[in-house]
């Protein structure tokens, strides 16, 4: 009565016979006229499986097949790998199937204590790689029950086994929209293509087949999407995509900020932190931060430095994510972990900024907006200048607008450059032209809608322009409607209590005016009934908005973060010194960029409760006026 029983639920292998399910059978024999019984499958243990010998020992023989191969073009052999599903019963319909490439590995992550190829040191590599495993590498042969959890030679490895502890991975999935689950269904043959670098010495080679499964948690199962519990996918994660936010680092150290999505089948585990390991840049690993629970997905941000000052070149990086359920105890062969080794950039530092204004170009760049490939330069007296930036270290100059006056503010809306230009002369007269920009080569204005006094700051959101002028009165807010461009015209301003001129920054149907009484909101959705709010927070200087906060500068010393959502409630996050005056600011990415006369300097803002300045660069002196962001590139005027 009440005892239980660990039996196995099929038999070990016997010729073609194959284990295939490990379970404890809870038995409750306490009524003997109705004996109770209950099957647990042993999760830690029979999650994983090698099932290589079923696709080349039986019941199947060729069910793994090499077909096709052919040279890339780049130096690496394309071959296709064709597997075949060796069963005919839907009850072993398998999840998350993935055929392992085993290569000796020369790159070693110390504090993981693994072993990886790399192909710039010779190795063998999957260079298209899915993910990285360590199951099945040659240490665990053997293992598990009846062997079917460790290495097993494949008909196309080597008698010598590779070396490697992490190798890469390829998914075999069975197409289907209803397929929501990577199942690998019965009666499949799935084809994958496998990028491999040859070794440069001796050829060693190993193949593994990595399915998961559970027993069906309904019977007969008609349906493997619906009929399988959670537990018949793989347990740890079983995809990790990372994507370089920057800035980037360079061999003056740097910092770059990585965003990791992991994705796993049971939900966010929260047991294991995601870690990132870099042995060339940094000694130890870095931990992630969470940032958000997403539709499938968990996201995570670390922060990588060079510190050891690592050389212009691409190193490998190892991110990892350990699952709750890994016992490496009782099961150290079987590593519920998900891996992906990556390779990180370390940046050429030129120490100084790259002036690559063309010699022959005569212009002083009082405004830049950057759009796709190109930057748009508002050159004082020499009109609006447009350069192709697609290699931003060899721009080309495409063309030049000619607007008869001082071109002073530029901004892109969609095909249209906006320029804000001042007719000087006494009274000083304004204007918006509106430059129709599709091709660049061919821009021409197609409308101009005149103000007056002399213009100050140019913002654009959705289909409106807001434009800062300077007249005797002191300075004004014009709200500007451009949608039809053709058709622009002056719906509304605003008198403004400060002085001297000022900046604008809009996103959202707001515009956000520093004045000398502090920061001035403006609702200007719809520009007919616009209304504004004096926000309680005391700036008075350049502004840029970005992802739901303003930055603003006090005086010439003070870096103010914002909270601007909602506008009618804006409150002040945070306060940074600067080391400079800065004239111009813009933001981006999690970076506040801002320019004083001599120097660029850079604010991590991302969260803005502990936000820091980075680094400055000196500007050689110049005297700067304007500056953009884009593409891991600053372009200063």
């Amino acid at each position: 009565p009440g005892t239980s029983a660990d039996v196995d639920s099929m038999t070990s292998r016997a010729g073609n016979h194959n284990l295939l399910h490990y379970s404890l059978i809870y038995i409750d024999a306490s009524n003997p006229e109705e004996i109770d019984f209950e099957i647990v499958p042993v999760r830690e243990t029979s999650i994983h499986w090698n099932v290589l010998s079923w696709l080349e020992q039986g019941p199947c023989t060729d069910c793994l097949k090499i077909t096709g191969i052919e040279q890339s073009g780049s130096g690496t052999v394309l071959i296709d790998i064709e597997i075949s599903h060796p069963f005919d019963n839907l009850h072993v319909t398998g999840f998350d199937f993935r055929g392992i490439a085993m290569f000796s590995g020369s790159h070693s992550f110390p504090v993981s204590t693994l072993n990886t190829p790399d192909r710039s040191l010779g190795d063998g590599e999957l260079v298209n790689a899915d993910g990285y495993t360590t199951l099945y590498n040659f240490t665990t042969a053997g293992s598990g029950p009846d062997g079917t959890q460790g290495y097993i030679k494949c008909k196309f490895a080597t008698d010598l086994p590779p070396n490697a502890l992490l190798n890469g991975y390829k998914r075999f999935i069975s197409a289907g929209d209803e397929n929501t689950r990577n199942a690998f269904y019965i009666g499949d043959a799935i084809t994958v293509t496998h990028e491999i670098d040859m070794p440069d010495d001796e050829f060693i080679v190993g193949y593994a087949v990595d399915a998961s499964w559970a027993p069906p948690i309904n019977k007969p199962v008609d349906d493997p999407i619906a009929d399988f519990g959670p537990d018949a996918n793989c347990t740890e994660a079983w995809k990790i995509d990372i994507q370089d936010l920057g800035p980037g680092l360079d061999a003056q150290g740097g910092i770059t900020r990585l965003q990791i999505d992991v994705y796993d089948w049971q939900g966010k585990d929260d047991a294991h932190p995601v870690l990132v390991e870099c042995p060339e840049l940094f000694d130890g690993e870095v931990e992630g931060t969470w940032v958000s629970d997403e539709d499938g997905f968990t996201r995570y941000e670390a922060e990588i430095e060079n510190v050891k000052l690592a050389s212009t070149g691409d190193y490998l990086c190892l991110i990892r994510k350990e699952a709750q359920e890994h016992d490496p105890v009782g099961e150290p062969w079987q590593d519920l972990t998900a891996y992906l080794v990556f390779p990180i950039e370390v940046g050429w530092y030129p120490g100084y900024p790259i002036d690559v204004t063309p010699p022959w170009l005569n212009f002083s760049p009082r405004d830049i907006c950057v759009d796709g490939n190109y930057a748009y330069i508002a050159g004082s007296l020499n009109g609006l200048h447009i350069f192709d930036i697609t290699d931003p270290e060899n721009p080309v100059w495409v063309n030049r607008v000619d607007t008869d006056a001082r071109t002073d503010e530029v901004a892109v809306s969609g095909s249209y450059a906006l320029v804000a230009s001042t007719l000087t002369g006494d009274p000083d007269f304004s204007k918006l032209d509106i430059i129709d920009i599709d091709p660049p080569e061919s821009a021409h204005i197609i409308n101009t809608v005149n103000s007056s006094g002399y213009v100050c700051g140019l913002a654009v959101s959705g289909g409106l322009a807001c434009m800062i002028t300077r007249v005797q009165g002191g300075p004004s807010l014009l709200i500007i409607d451009i949608d039809p461009p053709e058709s622009a015209h002056s719906v509304k301003s605003f008198g403004l209590p400060w002085a001297s001129c000022g900046e604008v920054a809009a996103s959202g149907g707001y515009a956000y005016v520093p004045t000398a009484y502090g920061l001035w909101i403006f609702d200007i959705d719809p520009p007919e009934s616009a209304w504004f709010k004096e926000a309680d927070v005391d700036v008075n200087g350049g502004i840029a908005v970005s992802g739901g906060y303003a930055y603003a500068t006090v005086g010439v010393s003070v870096l103010e973060i914002i909270d601007i959502d909602p506008p009618e409630s804006a409150y002040i996050v945070n306060s940074i010194d600067m080391p400079g005056s800065a004239e111009e600011i813009v933001a981006a990415g999690g970076y506040v960029y801002a320019v004083s006369q001599f120097q660029l300097d850079i604010f991590d803002v991302y969260p803005p409760e502990s936000a820091y300045i980075i680094d400055s660069v000196n500007l050689a002196g110049n005297d700067v006026t304007a500056i953009a962001v884009s593409g891991g590139y600053a372009y200063v005027g």
